[in-house]
């Protein structure tokens, strides 16, 4: 081997060996958390009917466990070592379905996938869910959902309602992102016990 081919061997396996030492910082996971248990519910259901909630569709972006913002070019993107610890769909229909059991509005509440029958089901879409970045080191979580509750049987619509949420932001970061979107959310689910609870079935 000449010197120059056993100089290059040299200079490779030194790089090598650094890039094994190279440590990355941790990823961070966050939830949507659900807010206590309601005070005060009623005793029995609001309706003595069965409701199933479907988990919301979105973008692929959206769809994603990315932490998503936006800066000020309507640029779109993700955190670094900062993710969700499941994509917000799921946390959000996870979240749903205990607001709403915790409601007694239905008689019983299901996961869309459950075997058993149900006489309605809460469809929804996510418009937005992303935190949008401002002059002057400032942020807002922005959150806009669409709701939608079909009979299971005929696939009537029966009604619809949209709800859209923009907070302000505590940090520019993504700690003050997660902060925001469970306000946000909590606050969106709060809207559709109301929404819910005023229909007649």
């Amino acid at each position: 081997m000449s010197k120059a081919n056993t100089f290059l061997s040299l200079i490779l396996m030194c790089l090598l060996a650094a890039c094994t030492t190279i440590k990355l910082p941790p990823t961070y996971l966050y939830n949507l958390d659900i807010n206590p248990l309601i005070k005060n519910k009623p005793a029995s259901p609001v309706f003595e009917k069965t409701l199933a909630v479907d988990v919301p569709k979105s973008t692929a972006a959206i769809m994603s466990r990315n932490i998503l913002y936006q800066d000020t070019n309507h640029s779109m993107n993700a955190y670094a070592f900062n993710q969700w610890s499941d994509t917000p769909n799921h946390m959000l229909a996870n979240l749903l379905m205990a607001t709403i059991i915790d409601s007694s509005i239905f008689k019983v509440v299901l996961p869309v996938n459950s075997r058993a029958n149900s006489d309605y089901v809460l469809e929804s879409t996510i418009y937005q869910f992303h935190q949008q970045l401002m002059s002057g080191a400032k942020s807002s979580v922005h959150v806009r959902i669409g709701f939608y509750l079909l009979e299971r049987n005929s696939a009537k619509i029966v009604s619809t309602k949209q709800f859209t949420t923009n907070l302000e932001t505590n940090s520019v970061d993504a700690k003050g992102s997660v902060e925001g979107f469970n306000k946000a959310v909590n606050a969106i689910s709060a809207d559709v016990i109301t929404w819910l609870a005023s229909l007649e079935l």
